[in-house]
């Protein structure tokens, strides 16, 4: 008996986290080990081996789909930071793999008892009276969070309903969760899990699949926390090792050899470009794909239809009234007239967290149909824009953007020989 159901988990779930062998063991019941010892069927063996397969199947999806896919973005994002990245990811990737393996889902702290027991009560605790009650409750609100409003990309959240699926007993509240996440599939759509609930499933359907939605969340929010320090150290290395290092020297040597011609670096292209109009520092920045700040991205989102039609709509009136005046009436942060809005500092802080917000939520719904939306793209991912493509977002002909660009051109020139 034991032996067939430790082959059975073997068999199935080998392959994937170090512990989902023996978890898919200890999954199978004291009563049903009892009766396939006392009273062996066909029929049970089918049975438990049907409860095997969803099992192996909801931890293949995690390890592969979900928790691997969440490893690569996190790997991005932290070779950002350095010099040759894909030569990063790849090294991170290839050494990371193993402690994505030894990941033990069943294993909670503490602190992740308390968020489950908050999530599956729906009452989290409003006022936590020490630290480990302050850590329960930011989990806790960051996976409430995510459920409401977070944007899954579809191979994520169709994996996430598909675990989902396995749990699932009533056969009509399945079907019509598996024909909506079809529907999101065929579109190829980000998925928001409270949104595809709300449209597949009645009211009191949803309180039962909700918890559901909500723990597989928690363990995506268990494997984040369980990875971070590994990434970390892993990109510490690849920074040490010597791929990096000559790496680096060689673009030291690149960079020197282009000064001596008379080229110039990142930075020094910023000093200068700090010395020029605020209109002309724009349409160079355009026309080079290079990175807008914040004021900039306010400039001329105004003139992109897939940006203006509800992008205004993201600030208060105080912030509203900053950019009225800052970009319209060109006043600087001193003036007179901003006093009324009180502390600009903070202000100006909450405009560029929501314009970096909106930048994130334009990149997860990128797709490409009309010439704004394009631009939209570029701007995102900080590519060149056409002279043309410049002169939609502020305005001017292709011969105006043509003589503007000339004229830049010939004033850094000027300050580089000076």
């Amino acid at each position: 008996m034991y032996k067939f159901i430790e082959k059975l988990c073997h068999k199935l779930c080998h392959n994937l986290f170090e512990q989902s062998s023996q978890n898919c063991i200890v999954n199978i019941t004291l009563k049903e080990k009892l009766q396939l010892l006392l009273t062996p069927s066909t029929e049970l063996k089918i049975k438990i081996n049907r409860k095997m397969n969803q099992f192996c199947k909801v931890h293949q999806n995690r390890f592969w789909i979900i928790y691997y896919r969440l490893s690569e973005k996190k790997i991005a994002f932290s070779c950002k930071r350095c010099y040759k990245t894909v030569l990063c990811e790849a090294y991170i990737l290839s050494r990371i793999i193993r402690y994505v393996k030894a990941f033990n889902i069943e294993q909670e702290s503490s602190i992740f008892q308390s968020v489950r027991k908050n999530l599956i009560e729906n009452a989290p605790i409003n006022s936590p009276k020490n630290s480990s009650g302050e850590v329960a409750l930011h989990y806790t609100q960051k996976i409430l969070k995510i459920y409401k409003e977070k944007a899954l990309d579809r191979h994520i959240g169709s994996a996430l309903i598909e675990n989902i699926l396995e749990r699932i007993k009533d056969k009509n509240v399945k079907e019509r969760l598996r024909e909506q996440l079809e529907r999101y599939k065929l579109f190829q759509a980000t998925i928001i899990m409270e949104d595809i609930l709300t449209q597949a499933l009645q009211s009191r359907e949803i309180l039962k699949v909700r918890p559901l939605v909500l723990i597989e969340l928690l363990h995506q929010e268990k494997f984040l926390h369980y990875i971070q320090a590994p990434i970390q150290s892993r990109f510490i290395d690849f920074t040490r090792s010597k791929t990096y290092t000559h790496q680096v020297e060689t673009k030291e040597q690149m960079q020197k050899s282009h000064k001596e011609e008379n080229y110039l670096d990142e930075e020094e292209i910023e000093e200068l470009l700090s010395l020029l109009l605020s209109e002309d520092r724009l349409l160079y920045k355009l026309k080079h794909g290079l990175k807008l700040n914040s004021r900039e991205f306010l400039t001329i989102g105004s003139n992109l239809e897939p940006i203006s039609s509800d992008f205004t709509a993201l600030f208060n009136s105080k912030e509203r009234l900053y950019i009225k005046f800052s970009l319209h009436h060109k006043l600087e942060d001193d003036s007179e007239h901003f006093k009324i809005l009180g502390e600009l500092e903070s202000i100006k802080i909450s405009i560029s967290e929501k314009i970096l917000n909106y930048r994130k939520k334009l990149e997860a719904h990128s797709y490409i149909e009309g010439v704004m939306d394009e631009i939209a793209i570029k701007l995102i991912y900080t590519e060149p824009l056409s002279v043309k493509e410049v002169g939609k977002v502020v305005n001017l002909s292709e011969k105006q953007v043509y003589k503007k660009i000339a004229k830049i051109k010939e004033k850094l020139k000027e300050m580089v020989t000076q």
